[in-house]
């Protein structure tokens, strides 16, 4: 049968089963706001596109569809055979030829493609979603079947009808309604015992941050996002504007990490980059002073870059994502001699982390409390918090109360735990790191968490006019040294593990000086003499691994820690408040359950 029967057969199919599917569609789901996850096993997903988008306008809820796509490579290529509105709008945002979880939002949040970049043909079992309807060309995959909610909608082929009952028969779901019939394609309804989830959003989209930082602000601002009202608290609040020389000068980088196996944290880093760059509209990027101007990574002679070259040749990533660049192009893109060959990530950013907190949380459904936390406690249909609310300064712009300084208590159903190193010591106060087993023995609950500890660095901050203007993109090796931002050029790190209370030292000026992987204008010991040389020591929060904390404690749902986000927590901030919105909302989680399980809390 040609395309062109195909989509004729299909447009029948669609028109003759559209009352059912979406009386199944306002009935199935526990209230009308809840989203409708539909996962389409068919090789030509992209032709049912159009009919789902075009169902979706004419209902309320919000839909999400998954596919799996195995030739990913050429899938692109593919989406230009087909024409109309949907095609027009995945076509500005059709994801680079790079494994992994990618979404799309159509209509952001009510509307959304899942897609999975995999050559594994069992890639359903790498999603994390309860879904209500299965469009199917051939069979129901066993580990995409396990997703099924228990009153189910199936559209498959007639000519397989037979397979499809007995699929479903054999995951304990049985037919409770007959096919409705279109021309090639039918429609059933089924149902099973399992219990039935319901997403947190159901109690109402009230929620708590605690913590300010990137971590807990890219939280609020995602929940935020979905219609939910988020007080943060931190004492941070206390004042105006954070910290003015850390608003001003504070910079960091957001460039993916490459590894030859493509490890976890080389892929989580990837589905960092990407959230970021899909969740930072324009006006966060203008707001937060975010600029998109790549990096430039050399090659390092020890450390997870080592051979980076070698890397970058095996992994045949698009040249969108990642290219090779010899010493002359390194050059004209640094903009200052580069004497070595290198790697250019074009959608790598540099980020202001003070300025991106603090913008993220103006968003109009963010409330930002002066409160010092002391403990949390668990309650029917929720939390509690208990802390020291804090007098506020006069003209604090995002905050919308005058308080005093009381105890204060507020509570919710939702709880985020975002305070960095306080975060372990606050769940430890509060009685909340413990479980009880089955048979009444008592053990930790947070697992990963237990080896949280600070990693301090510094950075120094260049007067620009000391180093010809600075580089015009990041450029990386074992240090980094930034493009100028309010006249000086970021140059770091350091690292020292176990330091609670570090301090801006020449050590750890020469340390990071001798990282610099080209010749500079100015010697070190010209700058320190100028006094013009700024600089800055922080502590970092991360647990063994390296890899971040997002999760929720499993004997408290509703409890959330996200963290120990160590040197990347730009790289994190977006995509753990996509897990997290999505979770809370019963949207499929845009992230791989491998990954999902390697930044749980398990050990």
């Amino acid at each position: 049968m040609n395309s062109s029967t195909t989509l004729t057969a299909l447009d029948v199919d669609y028109s003759s089963c559209a009352d059912m599917l979406l009386t199944h569609a306002n009935h199935s789901v526990a209230t009308s706001d809840a989203p409708l996850n539909i996962a389409i096993l068919a090789k030509d997903y992209l032709a049912h596109l159009p009919h789902l988008y075009a169902l979706w306008q004419r209902q309320t809820r919000p839909w999400h569809i998954m596919v799996v796509e195995n030739a990913y490579e050429t899938s692109a290529q593919r989406l230009t055979r087909y024409s109309g509105k949907i095609f027009n709008l995945l076509e500005s945002q059709w994801p680079l030829a790079l494994p992994g979880l990618h979404r799309m939002d159509i209509q952001d949040y009510r509307f959304s493609i899942n897609v999975l970049f995999t050559h594994d043909k069992q890639g359903w079992k790498q999603f994390c979603a309860s879904v209500h309807w299965f469009i199917v060309d051939g069979e129901i995959y066993p580990e995409a079947l396990r997703m099924g909610v228990p009153n189910l909608c199936i559209m498959g082929m007639l000519d397989k009808a037979d397979n499809i009952v007995k699929q479903l028969q054999s995951s304990q779901f049985q037919i409770i309604q007959p096919c409705q019939k279109g021309v090639e394609r039918g429609v059933w309804l089924a149902q099973s015992r399992r219990p039935q989830v319901t997403a947190a959003a159901h109690q109402g989209r009230d929620a708590i941050v605690i913590g300010a930082g990137v971590a807990g602000a890219g939280v609020a601002f995602a929940l935020a996002q979905r219609g939910w009202r988020v007080k943060v608290l931190d004492p941070i609040f206390t004042t105006n504007i954070p910290d003015s020389e850390a608003y001003r000068y504070a910079s960091g980088a957001v460039t993916p990490l490459l590894t030859v196996d493509d490890d976890y944290k080389a892929r989580l880093s990837r589905a960092g980059v990407l959230r970021a760059r899909a969740r930072w509209c324009r006006d966060i990027v203008q707001h937060a002073g975010i600029h998109q101007c790549g990096t430039l990574e050399l090659d390092r002679d020890k450390g997870h870059a080592k051979d980076l070259i070698e890397v970058v040749r095996q992994l045949q990533f698009p040249q969108e994502w990642v290219g090779l660049v010899g010493a002359g192009e390194a050059s004209q893109l640094a903009g200052i001699a580069v004497q070595q060959q290198g790697a250019f990530f074009p959608l790598a950013m540099q980020i202001p982390p003070v300025r991106l907190a603090y913008t993220l949380l103006q968003h109009e459904y963010i409330e930002c409390i002066a409160m010092r936390v002391h403990h949390i406690c668990s309650v029917e249909k929720g939390f509690t918090v208990h802390g020291s609310v804090l007098q506020m300064g006069e003209d604090y712009d995002i905050y919308a109360q005058d308080n005093t300084s009381a105890t204060a208590e507020l509570k919710a159903p939702v709880v985020i735990v975002a305070t960095a190193m306080n975060s372990l010591s606050l769940l430890q106060a509060s009685g909340l790191d413990k479980k009880t087993l089955k048979s009444g023995q008592q053990v930790s609950a947070l697992g990963r968490l237990e080896s949280l500890h600070p990693l301090a660095g510094e950075v120094m901050m260049i007067p620009q006019h000391k180093v010809n203007g600075g580089p015009r993109c990041v450029i990386g090796g074992q240090g980094y040294y930034l493009p100028r931002q309010e006249g000086f050029c970021v140059m770091g790190s350091t690292y020292l593990h176990g330091e609670l209370h570090p301090e801006i030292s020449k050590v750890g000026q020469q340390t990071i000086w001798r990282k610099m992987p080209m010749s500079l204008p100015v010697t070190l010991e010209e700058l320190q003499e100028s006094g013009q040389l700024k600089g800055r020591a922080c502590v970092r929060a991360v647990v063994q691994g390296r890899l971040p904390v997002i999760a929720e404690l499993s004997h408290l749902p509703g409890l959330w820690v996200v963290g120990a986000y160590a040197s990347h927590g730009m790289t994190w901030s977006s995509l753990a408040g996509d897990i997290v919105g999505a979770s809370l909302e019963g949207e499929p989680i845009p992230l791989e359950k491998d990954l999902l399980s390697a930044i749980s809390l398990k050990a």
